[in-house]
């Protein structure tokens, strides 16, 4: 392959990025919207407590089941599409569709007769309304995993055809239909109607997908040939271990949620409120990524040689460390003007803006942890490589529980926080190694002191950041709180980055140092 080709590749995957980061923060600022309407009006009171409960022992399990179809779907239609074979890989889709569809039919039935039994097991420590509106809103919700399934199966259809779009505008509709709901309706229906609500915007986000596969010619229709289907039993042999590793963190949450739901009213709400604002910036910074690195890391493997293979994987997690760490430091100091500003309104008080502030900032430590995890498993699932991500996600939930029942004596709410961070942080850190004992070492020397150089530059951005946002309100004179935490938002961190990018000029960081040359040739190119 020569210069041009890869200068060519490199520039198309970029513009992919860039393309999906665009459109995520896009919808994710939506997402937002949305929840700040639902804290507006909801608080953190019990009704709030039991729809978060509830979202999370239906919607959050199904949404980790659906990116692990993704993932599974991703290797085995790609191989067709680049032979050409369109027509084989919709008929593997198809099968996937029926497959889980009946599956997804049959547990929402058994569920529906045991909704009591099942949310009583996770939120244990509701009892009366809380307990009783839980219940109603898993019955309500459960079906909705029949068109989130589907949903993620034509994701894998999206992302394999690079269809980049397709794949990030899908939440837009599901945020816009309940904003409008909140906005105009939720005074007549309330907390009921926000339920249904949600499952009907779910159905959008798979009708907004279908029309991307349209050059494709995707004929969707339901097959029931699945047994003894090669391609299935492959999908299933990935599907299985991919399962695990994704449903790690939601698994985590759950957790969380489960012991939370024996603390004091509000905490379930609040504890949800941060993660859910923490997870929209997370997942903004790295699926964007991920979702246009991952079938190029297959392709990649699938052409190259596997010590080129480790150089790509070696300088992903630099540009990740470059990123992640700084906005790691950047969540946590500019926690409090912005959840005020996003939620701080209507019923949301400043009991339920502490409380959420705490969860915000004991979530956001494990960010870089989020987004090594996030790289690496790929990174295992781009070679066939499921069982050590399994192994290592059972042993992350283990150590989950056990630092739960540890920390939520001494720190309560938080603790449950904290603990998710460490526990997917450190499931991060042994897949690191345990990839390289297996596959052979890249150059750690060079990681370890790029990550080094950027964390220092990062504490610099910290501790400047944290100084002006303390003595801003002494320049900055504005009574409305939302203009001030918004204005204090912009300045803040255009002044973190700078702040940054001196720090690592100065300490030489690689990134800056491209970034500045690529800037000073584009104006010298200009000038002549």
């Amino acid at each position: 392959m020569d210069d041009k080709t890869n200068i060519k590749k490199g520039k198309n995957t970029l513009n992919s990025v860039i393309i999906v980061l665009i459109l995520t923060v896009a919808t994710k600022l939506l997402g937002f919207v949305r929840e700040a309407l639902i804290g507006s009006n909801f608080g953190t009171g019990v009704e709030a407590d039991a729809y978060q409960m509830a979202q999370r022992i239906t919607i959050t399990i199904f949404m980790a089941i659906g990116a692990a179809i993704t993932v599974s779907v991703v290797p085995i239609i790609t191989k067709y599409y680049t032979k050409g074979e369109n027509e084989k890989a919709n008929k593997f889709i198809n099968k996937v569709i029926t497959f889980f569809l009946m599956l997804s039919a049959g547990i929402t039935i058994l569920v529906l007769f045991f909704a009591k039994e099942y949310t009583s097991i996770i939120a244990g420590g509701f009892t009366g309304e809380r307990l009783a509106l839980t219940i109603d809103f898993v019955k309500i919700l459960f079906p909705s995993c029949m068109v989130i399934f589907a949903a993620y199966v034509i994701r894998a259809v999206l992302q394999s055809r690079e269809s980049f779009i397709g794949y990030s505008i899908m939440s837009v509709p599901f945020n816009l239909f309940l904003i409008l709901y909140l906005m105009f309706w939720v005074g007549d229906y309330g907390i009921y109607g926000l339920v249904v609500s949600t499952l009907i915007a779910w159905a959008f986000q798979l009708i907004i997908q279908i029309p991307f596969t349209a050059k494709d010619k995707m004929k969707y229709a339901l097959d029931f040939k699945i047994a003894k289907d090669k391609d299935i039993n492959k999908f299933f042999i990935l599907f299985m271990p991919i399962l695990f590793s994704t449903l790690i963190y939601s698994v985590s949450t759950i957790i969380d949620s489960r012991f939370a739901s024996s603390l004091p009213e509000g905490r379930v709400s609040a504890l949800n409120y941060g993660y859910g604002i923490y997870a929209a910036i997370a997942q903004t910074l790295i699926y964007s990524i991920s979702a246009v690195l991952f079938p190029k890391l297959v392709d990649n493997f699938n052409v190259k040689e596997f010590t080129e293979f480790k150089v790509d994987v070696k300088n992903i997690i630099n540009n990740i460390f470059y990123i992640m760490i700084p906005a790691q430091f950047g969540l946590i100091v500019l926690s409090r003007p912005f959840v005020e500003m996003v939620f701080m309104r209507g019923k949301f008080d400043i009991n339920s803006a502490n409380l959420t502030q705490s969860a915000f900032i004991f979530f956001s430590v494990g960010l870089v942890g989020f987004a090594l995890q996030e790289i690496i498993s790929k990174t295992y699932f781009s070679v066939n490589d499921t069982k050590i991500p399994t192994i290592t996600a059972i042993l992350s939930v283990i150590l989950n529980i056990v630092l739960n029942i540890i920390l939520i004596g001494t720190l309560g709410m938080k603790g449950l926080a904290l603990a998710t961070s460490i526990s997917i942080t450190f499931n991060a850190i042994v897949m690191y190694i345990v990839f390289q004992i297996k596959y052979g070492k890249w150059d750690n020397i060079e990681v370890i002191w790029n990550g080094t150089r950027v964390l220092a530059a990062s504490l610099i951005m910290y501790f400047s950041v944290n100084y002006l946002l303390i003595n801003l309100n002494k320049v900055i004179a504005i009574s409305n709180n939302f203009v001030y935490n918004l204005v204090s938002l912009v300045v803040a961190s255009l002044f973190g980055i700078v702040v940054y990018g001196l720090a690592t000029y100065i300490l030489k960081v690689k990134q800056t140092e491209e970034l500045v040359e690529k800037i000073a040739g584009m104006i010298k190119r200009r000038k002549t």
